[in-house]
């Protein structure tokens, strides 16, 4: 390896070092505490709705209501019967 080749990959090396270390990451806390795996959420003015896969459990595809995305409300169910995995 010639220097300039070895002089990129140290300073490529040295940039992710800083980049992932610089500063503390913060996450939200829990939409919903459980199982509810792969959320899905859209709005609608100043509503959210959100759903998530029920894969072979009926009923299923839970829909939960918001206006704020932190406090749920359950409002009703898409699936009432066994349609294969969702």
């Amino acid at each position: 390896m010639n220097s300039t080749r070895i002089n990129k990959l140290i300073l490529s090396l040295l940039f992710l070092c800083l980049a992932t270390t610089g500063r503390a990451q913060t996450f939200p806390r829990l939409l919903l505490s459980g199982d509810y795996p792969d959320p899905s959420i859209i709005r609608e003015g100043k509503d959210f709705y959100m759903t998530n896969s029920s894969f072979n459990y009926a009923p299923g595809l839970l829909i939960w209501h918001s206006t704020d995305l932190v406090n749920w409300t359950p409002i009703a169910r898409a699936l009432h019967a066994l349609d294969g995995s969702v």
